[in-house]
C-alpha cells in the first residue's frame, strides 16, 4: 500500500506551505513597554528567517521552512546551524539546515562541546568557491567537513594538510 507515502507527503506539503506564526507569550496584565520589546523581537525573528531564506536561495537551497518540512518528517531529526555576525557594520543571518546522518557532536559537562558536519561539494564548486585544487571521489565529489566548537569554527577537506578556511574565532 501506498499510504505511509502518501501521508508522509501530505505531511511535508502542510509543513512547507504552513503559515509561520511566532508569538511570545504574555501575561494578562504585562509590564510596561514589555507588550513593545515583545513584538520588535517577533519582528525580529521574521526578520531573520527572511535574510536566511535569501541567503539559502542565493545558494540553490530550497527555503528554510520548506527544508525542515521534509527533514524532520523524515529523517526524524533535523539540525539547524544558525549564525549570526557582522561584516562591515551588516547584520548578516546564515542558517543552514543539516541532515542528521551527516552531523556528528560530542558533549561535555557544559554541554554540546563540538560538531563536525560533513558535506559534499562538486570539484568545481569547491575549487572556485576556496580556491584550492581537490581531487574528487569515484561519484564526481569532494567530502568538506565543516567543524565547530565553543571558540572557533573551520572547514577542511580530507587528504589536505591545512584547513580551506582559516580557523575563525567566533
Amino acid at each position: 500500500t501506498n499510504r505511509p507515502r502518501v501521508w508522509a507527503d501530505r505531511l511535508i506539503s502542510e509543513l512547507t506551505y504552513g503559515n509561520l506564526r511566532y508569538e511570545i507569550p504574555l501575561e494578562a496584565k504585562p509590564l510596561v513597554g514589555l507588550r513593545k520589546r515583545s513584538s520588535m523581537t517577533e519582528r525580529a525573528v521574521y526578520g531573520l528567517l527572511a535574510m536566511a531564506d535569501q541567503e539559502l536561495m542565493g545558494r540553490l537551497f530550497p527555503p528554510l521552512q520548506a527544508a525542515l518540512s521534509w527533514q524532520v518528517p523524515i529523517r526524524g531529526w533535523a539540525v539547524p546551524r544558525v549564525w549570526l555576525f557582522e561584516e562591515d557594520g551588516d547584520l548578516h543571518v546564515d542558517i543552514a539546515p543539516w541532515d542528521i546522518r551527516n552531523t556528528f557532536w560530542a558533549i561535555d559537562g557544559k554541554g554540546l562541546a563540538e560538531v563536525v558536519y560533513v558535506r559534499y561539494g562538486s570539484k568545481k564548486e569547491i575549487d572556485d568557491l576556496y580556491g584550492v585544487s581537490t581531487k574528487e571521489d569515484p561519484q564526481g565529489r569532494v567530502e568538506i567537513h565543516d567543524y565547530w566548537n565553543r571558540e572557533v569554527e573551520k572547514v577542511s577537506i580530507p587528504g589536505l594538510d591545512q584547513p580551506i578556511v582559516d580557523t575563525q574565532k567566533h
